[in-house]
């Protein structure tokens, strides 16, 4: 398909309501710089900036207009027919056309790095627009998984991700001293709770059954990261506090270890 009959058949309509959206409820009048922040809705005899202030007395100003969304339109349109004929050759390649349009996709974001320094959100990822985000790294700004699939290195032994580098404010692991890491939650995994109990010494039978858990299953992998949320009272509530945090830190710190210092605290 020709790029621009793709546009016109599955973005043109998309895009002229997005463009109407942002501007129908927007109020054109401007003065010394300043403009209007009043929505049409909310808008009575004065123009007010952001604080409130009064710049100037009058009605709603509609801000839409044909020939700037005519122009705005054929930017995107333009837009669009670059990257795909960019794209076109490797269309066959599966693989290579996957890569080639992930890595497009990075170098457009990363061109609107003032813009991502200052906008977060935990509702929409930014980096695909289309999905909730479930991931969030050290600068702030968050991903859904199918993304951080994308973007990411799998590391298929441990089931876990590398992330080097945020693709929008380009904010990299290195300054945290360590590459981001995500385990990933299986498919069709609920939600998971472990709950500890408490009892003294009896504390130690909830320890001895993660130990012997952590052991069968034999992965390597601290038993905590099993578990979306972990809760405990008394004893539980001690090995949850000082022992669990141990098992994140220091991966080769295991139930066994902790077992054992629970025992000798009692």
């Amino acid at each position: 398909m020709h790029p621009n009959m793709s546009f016109e058949e599955h973005y043109r309509v998309e895009c002229e309501a997005a463009y109407t959206k942002h501007y129908q409820d927007r109020c054109a009048y401007q003065v010394s710089g300043k403009r209007c922040m009043n929505t049409e809705g909310s808008h009575e005899r004065f123009h007010q900036d952001r604080d409130g202030l009064i710049l100037g007395e009058g009605k709603f100003e509609s801000s839409l207009d044909n020939d700037r969304l005519s122009r705005f339109l054929e930017r995107v349109k333009t837009y669009h027919r670059t990257r795909a004929e960019k794209l076109r050759d490797l269309r066959g390649q599966t693989d290579n056309f996957a890569r080639a349009v992930i890595l497009e996709h990075r170098e457009t974001l990363k061109s609107e790095r003032d813009l991502w320094e200052a906008v977060f959100s935990n509702v929409t990822c930014f980096f695909c627009l289309s999905d909730i985000p479930q991931q969030v790294l050290a600068c702030g700004h968050s991903l859904c998984e199918s993304c951080l699939h994308k973007l990411g290195t799998l590391n298929r032994q441990l089931s876990d991700i590398k992330y080097p580098a945020c693709d929008l404010c380009l904010h990299t692991s290195e300054q945290e001293d360590e590459l981001w890491s995500f385990r990933l939650k299986p498919v069709f995994a609920g939600v998971r709770v472990l709950s500890l109990d408490g009892g003294g010494v009896r504390g130690v039978i909830s320890a001895a059954i993660l130990e012997a858990l952590e052991e069968e299953m034999g992965l390597n992998i601290p038993i905590h990261q099993f578990f979306d949320l972990i809760v405990g009272t008394s004893t539980g509530m001690y090995y949850l506090v000082y022992q669990i945090p141990l098992l994140n830190y220091n991966r080769g710190h295991h139930c066994s270890e902790s077992r054992m210092q629970l025992m000798e605290s009692q």
